[in-house]
């Protein structure tokens, strides 16, 4: 077949009393068919239209067919096998609100409406019995008082096409309710996280069946490279994240990379998306600037209006090469994809890599598990260490600020907390860190994580001690066995820096943020220039808070 032509089948009406009364199901069908017809144009179809209107232009008049024993022969309309897809409507009437059971097989998929809402469906798995009868599947159908249209779209197998419509007997099992599969398609990325001299990682989320590989090559070259996500010799088709670790890659260089989506019926077509840059960085001497914000808890819209304004502002926030987020996103992770991509992500700029952190509130919520599916360290950890230019960067996670048993009427899940095994992972890890070459060779290190060991306060008194417990080992004391020159934190809200103090060697920038009205500070820049570094604070309407230098662990004012 070289042309698919969709038919559209019309049943009679179905009388139905959901008080026990005579239920008399579908006798006489109309048939519209036409290669231009979609499954919109058949949901709207009324057992009484007689002309499928497709267009000003179009009108495709109906032919009529009678079922034989629950049975429709749709081979009978199509002997020379020319369509694939059918579409079949009825109304059904209802003396009162209640539910109908309904019989319904095909050969060989078909999916039901009642409404114009899907009811259940076979698009992935088949019919799975042969011959179809009205006890292949047996669901209930939604009705409302007065009159409910059903609608059946079908699609041909392989040897026949039939669909049977009925009652099922009394005692036939009832199916559990399906759902549509969702349509394949990118819903949010690329998003670019783990920087490093030698590798990044590129991830894309997506909605249903939605196979992707990925090509990149040095910008100048002519040939690409692929990498693919596969499982047992098969490409990786389902999300809800895309994930592509590329390594191997050459330092401070200029990369071009696209997505090839899978597209046709079998999948064998490639689409390539648009070509996008990324810059590796180095771990020698390297001129580039990053910018942090903490605790965006606002409502969406104000979130995102708040930071548009802030980038339409401050060009240079836009340009820079890094973005990190010291936790707190938002409130609470019940849908994380809303709370994270289809909010403030969306709006970093492309080729910045994305840097984020746990604060207690991604613990919080029903989805804050599937956090690291989405934002993992290169180790799928949610902390990590790595080293740009002169300086060595450490991202801490500080975990919840409440115990696993906690009566706190705000939070929820926090039962799901097994906080003494992240904290001993992570101290262990960390000690290791400090030991390596690249943090003892680096001219600056700074920590960035949720809170910081000096300058906050800490009302339930728990994730203070579990962040003093974890680094008092290596970064407490004057001079700390392991020195760090700068922490930035947030949690609190309220902009703040908080020069070393005698136990924890270190000034504290915390940029401030929150669910109340921002006021005096919101976010910090940081440009590296010619192994200096120069760090600018600024409000939400982006006027400069203050400007600092940072030398021997101190933040000189400029």
């Amino acid at each position: 077949m070289t042309k698919k032509t969709l038919a559209v089948l019309t049943a009679g009406i179905i009388a139905a009393q959901l008080t026990g009364a005579e239920k008399i199901y579908p006798q006489e069908f109309k048939v519209f068919l036409s290669d231009k017809i979609t499954t919109e144009n058949a949901a709207s179809l009324r057992f009484e239209d007689d002309v499928l209107l497709l267009d000003e232009k179009t009108q495709i008049p109906a032919q009529k067919v009678k079922i034989d024993g629950n049975i429709l022969d749709l081979r009978k309309l199509d002997p020379g096998k020319k369509f694939q897809f059918a579409a079949i409507t009825a109304a059904v009437y209802a003396d009162k609100p209640g539910k109908l059971r309904m019989g319904m097989g095909a050969d060989w998929w078909f999916d039901c409406y009642c409404n114009g809402k899907f009811v259940f469906g076979t698009t992935q798995s088949g019919n799975l019995f042969w011959p179809p009868t009205v006890t292949s599947f047996v669901f209930e159908l939604p009705l409302r008082a007065g009159r409910n249209e059903l609608t059946i779209f079908t699609r041909s197998g392989i040897g026949g096409w039939t669909v049977a419509v009925g009652e099922p007997p009394a005692d036939a099992q009832l199916n559990k309710p399906r759902q549509l599969p969702l349509p394949a398609k990118v819903l949010y990325g690329p998003y670019l996280t783990n920087p490093g001299a030698d590798s990044i990682t590129v991830s894309y989320v997506i909605q249903g069946r939605q196979p992707l590989e990925l090509e990149y090559r040095k910008k100048g070259n002519k040939v690409w490279k692929k990498i693919q996500i596969l499982r047992g010799g098969q490409l990786l088709d389902e999300g809800p994240v895309m994930r592509f670790d590329l390594k191997d890659l050459a330092p401070d260089t200029v990369y071009e990379y696209r997505a090839l989506k899978r597209v046709g019926t079998e999948l064998r077509q490639s689409e390539p998306d648009e070509v996008r840059t990324f810059r590796t960085f180095s771990s020698k001497n390297q001129n580039f600037s990053f910018w942090i914000m903490a605790d965006t808890q606002t409502d969406n819209f104000s979130k995102l209006k708040h930071l548009k304004n802030l980038l339409d502002k401050r060009r240079e926030l836009a340009k820079a090469d890094m973005f990190l987020h010291l936790g707190d996103f938002s409130s609470n992770q019940d849908d994380i994809e809303l709370s994270l991509f289809d909010s403030f992500l969306k709006l970093i700029p492309k080729h910045q890599l994305i840097v984020p952190m746990r604060g207690n509130h991604e613990f919080d919520g029903a989805q804050s598990g599937r956090y690291l599916k989405y934002l993992a360290s290169k180790d799928n950890k949610s902390y990590q260490a790595f080293r740009i230019g002169n300086i060595f960067f450490i991202i801490l996670d500080t975990g919840h600020h409440l115990p696993k048993d906690s009566k706190n009427s705000f939070q929820k899940f926090t039962g799901l907390n097994e906080l003494d095994t992240l904290l001993a992972e992570q101290t262990a890890w960390l000690k290791e860190v400090v030991k390596s070459k690249d943090f003892a060779e680096a001219d600056y290190r700074m920590v960035f994580a949720h809170i910081a060991p000096h300058s906050q306060r800490d009302e339930f008194n728990h994730m203070l001690p579990r962040l003093r417990k974890m680094t008092r080992d290596v970064f407490k004391g004057n001079p700390a066995p392991y020195p760090v020159d700068l922490w930035f934190a947030g949690h609190t809200h309220v902009y703040k820096v908080t020069p070393a103090d005698k136990e924890w060697n270190f000034p504290v920038i915390i940029p401030g943020g929150g669910a109340r009205k921002f006021v005096n500070g919101v976010a910090v820049l940081v440009k590296v220039k010619n192994n200096q570094i120069f760090i600018e604070t600024m409000d939400s309407d982006g006027k400069t808070r203050d400007k600092f230098e940072l030398k021997n662990k101190s933040l000189l004012k400029k």
